[in-house]
């Protein structure tokens, strides 16, 4: 006996012990939790400009100046010339001048001379090997400084003077030659060395070709 108590009790008591110890709650079991997925998220950052928004524009090319021409002139036709038909027009401007005897200002090209350069630049144009005639009426002007000067104006045809006239102050001239194979016609003129000497503004009051 132990404490009182038979030894088969004392083993009863313990297979009894571990019985009900067996028939209690079920011990819970770990189960693996998975770890929660890791979720990326990529954010995009908008970033407004503060520069002022320019339309888009399309490149024009420069324009061009028009320069000399080579002029050419259809049979039968008439053509009056102007400074930008000139190849060459250097000392001339082209204006409203009055002639001497005319009654009122009409478009002209105009060159001066005076007593240190009594000789005008050359007025030169050129042709593409026409047929025809070129004409060209030249004058004082009203507003050259003197009366007194006589004007000696010269055309030239391929470097050949081929014509001249000299005109007094209310005298007017006209300068004519064949275009006829001509490549390049030239007009100018000068201050009679004998005659006074001053300003004057010499003109040419119409060139025209007809064809």
């Amino acid at each position: 006996m132990v404490f009182g108590w038979p030894i088969r009790t004392l083993v009863c008591l313990t297979v009894l012990g571990l019985a009900l110890t067996g028939c209690g709650e079920p011990t819970t079991a770990e189960v693996e939790t998975p770890a929660p997925a890791t979720v990326t998220v990529t954010a995009t950052a908008t970033v407004e400009s503060t520069s002022p928004t320019r339309p888009a524009t399309s490149a024009s090319p420069a324009p061009q100046s028009a320069g000399p021409e080579v002029i050419m002139v259809d049979p039968g036709s008439t053509r009056t010339l102007t400074k930008a038909d000139a190849f060459a027009s250097q000392g001339w401007e082209e204006g409203s001048f009055q002639a001497v005897g005319g009654t009122r200002p009409e478009q002209a090209l105009a060159a001066r001379s005076s007593c240190g350069r009594r000789k005008s630049q050359p007025l030169e144009f050129r042709f593409a090997q026409n047929q025809g005639t070129i004409r060209f009426t030249v004058a004082h002007s009203m507003l050259s400084a003197t009366s007194d000067a006589q004007l000696e104006w010269a055309l030239l045809v391929d470097g050949r003077q081929v014509q001249t006239e000299i005109i007094a102050f209310k005298e007017s001239a006209e300068l004519v030659a064949d275009l006829s194979g001509v490549a390049v016609v030239q007009v100018l003129y000068r201050q009679v060395q004998d005659s006074g000497c001053g300003d004057t503004l010499g003109l040419i009051t119409s060139a025209v070709i007809e064809g």
